[in-house]
């Protein structure tokens, strides 16, 4: 009897499925070089890509969108986003939202400062958690979820926002009355949720 074909099958099946590695998957081979560096490496002023893997998807494409516009600038993601093609967008940001902190490096967990958190959970209950809730991440289809977002890269959006460089009425107006210092607190909250990845210490 030849059972050879047989058994090769078999092993082959019993074989562990090893996780879609995102630095070789299609379309988003390139996103990680960034958005999964190591925060650490990048000595202020810079900040760190932000993290996208978990990202809600239909945020994820229209962000891509906007860079494809120019409605968000940005000299690292304007060609970038437009290489993808339209029929790539829908099933790139999919695949983005399904990846789990096993597939990405992780990296050492920021300090944060207790009181700094504290002060940003009151915060974000009164300014920000009816579209970017704490518990459920968002509040509806195209809002991002920022729990787990880097301290820095969430700093650097709310400047834009404030100074224009960014578009949105909601964020201006949400964020418009907070001190630096508020929006500090903010940052160091949804930072200690988790959430998106890369994550901590995993």
């Amino acid at each position: 009897m030849r059972a050879g074909p047989v058994l090769l099958l078999l092993l082959w099946i019993g074989a562990p499925v090893h996780a879609d590695d995102p630095f070789t998957h299609g379309e988003a081979n390139d996103c990680f070089n960034c958005h999964a560096t190591d925060p650490a490496s990048l000595p202020e002023p810079r900040f760190p890509p932000p993290k996208i893997a978990g990202q809600e998807p239909e945020y994820l494409a229209k962000a891509l969108n906007d860079y494809r516009m120019v409605a968000r600038s940005h000299y690292l993601m304007n060609s970038p986003a437009n290489d993808i093609s339209a029929d790539d967008l829908e099933s790139l940001t999919l695949y983005l939202s399904t990846i789990t902190a096993a597939q990405l490096p992780s990296w050492d967990a920021p300090v944060l400062d207790a009181d700094s958190v504290a002060k940003g959970a009151a915060l974000a209950e009164a300014h920000c958690a009816i579209c970017h809730s704490p518990t459920l991440g968002s509040g509806a289809p195209g809002t991002p979820t920022l729990n787990g977002q880097y301290q820095a890269y969430f700093i650097k959006a709310m400047e834009d926002y404030r100074l224009g460089m960014r578009q949105s009425a909601v964020m201006y107006e949400a964020i418009s009355g907070l001190s630096d210092d508020e929006i500090a607190d903010l940052a160091a909250f949804y930072a200690s949720l988790p959430g998106l990845h890369p994550s901590s210490g995993n």
